[in-house]
């Protein structure tokens, strides 16, 4: 036991500074550790107002959150008005699904600090979720500050909503870590390449193949090169990737109806689909993806544990292509050998660097049923793949939440019910089903 307060509470606050940014494997040990390590303390004794709220923040995302709100209404109850504990229970309130509580929340610490561009992106996550969607776009725009964000490219003019027609217009990534934000702001891509002349897509390397394919009438180019300079063109306007839905998808009717505006060169479907085919053994072909590579901090909620998948592993007449493939590989083998199966993957599939390499594997399934991950639900989903996504009732870090993919059935886990009781909903209502039908619509309950 770490008997200084003082060195606990350091240590706590940089794990929970780090993990915040990046949740690896690697910081499971040490994060539970300093949790259980304040609980003993904040049960024998005193803690300070800082170590409380690391402790509200670890419980928070391990959606332990009566015991999280209990610490945060314990430090407001103290000292009347600290904006730390109010706004950290209003995260876990969103989490909760008590959107109108967190959004009064919410108002108290704005009218203290009304700038603040953290407390407008929770109230923009409080109107996506209560389905208030003109709303929170206009607070998610005035929170990312789009305006006054530096352009990586020189000379170029904001767009604003102005007349497109013979017009040409580079459109910018914002955030690359994970890949998944983007590809979600990217459905209104088609949309803003039917009103211009000509559209300048940024990507990266990961997405630049599938990218290409996918909007064959633009210019995709890898981030920070500049290809209308040696076609010899002038910019007209420029925009965040992530600016875009505001301008195309102000209702819920308005987002694609269609599916699949990501499009897999035909060579690599064929490539993918003949490898799993030969392994498959004419079984009905499962993609399953049952975490991400942050399996801590924020997102923790949107990840599980392998070993509960059974309901799902254990399904009759069934092969299971693994959608994560980047880490885990222990809990891999434990699940293979505990339900003595064989997850399909392949060494060549590098999709670590490869966003074609995670496409094609998906479009070799039959249904994929994942978390909420770019790996499992994101790329499939923008494919048009058939796609069952398990992910939290409520969050309060994410806007994937919203309807960007038509052929996705979302299942929606309330913070206190386990992954486990809706993967059993999953697994009871496909057992019958062949790829020759359509995926049944899932029905679940919270019991």
């Amino acid at each position: 036991m770490i008997k200084s307060k003082d060195l606990l509470e350091k240590l706590a606050e940089t794990a929970i500074v780090s993990s915040r940014v990046s949740g690896g494997r690697e910081k499971v040990l040490i994060l539970n550790y300093i949790r259980n390590q304040l609980q003993t303390y904040n049960r024998e004794e005193y803690l300070p107002v800082s170590s409380r709220l690391c402790l509200a923040e670890l419980m928070t995302w391990q959606d332990r959150l009566d015991e999280a709100l209990e610490l945060c209404n314990s430090i407001i109850d103290e000292y009347t008005f600290h904006q730390d504990a109010y706004l950290q229970k209003s995260k876990i309130l969103i989490q909760m699904g008590s959107i109108g509580e967190a959004e009064e929340i919410l108002s108290i610490i704005q009218k203290a600090n009304p700038h603040s561009a953290i407390f407008q992106r929770y109230v923009a996550m409080c109107k996506f979720q209560s389905g208030r969607l003109t709303e929170g776009w206009e607070d998610a725009r005035a929170a990312f500050n789009f305006g006054n964000l530096k352009i990586r490219y020189n000379n170029m003019k904001r767009w604003t909503g102005e007349d497109l027609h013979n017009k040409t217009i580079v459109i910018s990534m914002l955030d690359i870590r994970g890949g998944g934000d983007e590809i979600f702001f990217s459905s209104a891509l088609p949309k803003i390449i039917e009103k211009a002349k000509l559209c300048f897509i940024e990507t990266e390397p990961r997405a630049f193949s599938l990218y290409k394919s996918s909007f064959s009438k633009s210019v995709v180019f890898n981030r920070g090169t500049e290809p209308w300079v040696e076609m010899g063109l002038s910019i007209d306007y420029h925009l965040w990737a992530r600016e875009l839905p505001a301008y195309f998808f102000r209702k819920e009717s308005d987002f694609p109806n269609s599916p699949g505006y990501l499009k897999l060169a035909f060579s690599e479907q064929k490539h993918w689909s003949e490898k799993v085919n030969k392994v498959s053994d004419n079984k009905k072909k499962i993609g399953i993806c049952w975490t991400s590579l942050n399996v801590t901090g924020p997102a923790q909620p949107f990840v599980s544990n392998l070993l509960d998948w059974e309901p799902i592993l254990t399904l009759p007449d069934s092969v299971f292509i693994n959608m994560h493939c980047l880490d885990g590989k222990e809990e891999v083998i434990a699940a293979e050998k505990k339900f003595n199966l064989k997850l399909i993957q392949f060494r060549e599939a590098d999709f670590k660097n490869s966003f074609e390499h995670i496409a094609g594997m998906a479009s070799a399934c039959d249904l994929i049923i994942s978390v909420a991950t770019t790996n499992g639900s994101v790329i499939p989903g923008a494919l048009g793949l058939n796609v069952i996504e398990i992910r939290p009732s409520f969050n309060s870090i994410s806007m994937d939440g919203l309807p960007w993919y038509p052929n996705h059935q979302r299942v929606y886990k309330p913070w206190n019910i386990s992954y486990v009781s809706k993967l059993r909903d999953i697994a009871d209502q496909i057992r019958e089903w062949t790829p020759d039908k359509p995926v049944p619509k899932i029905r679940s309950t919270n019991l």
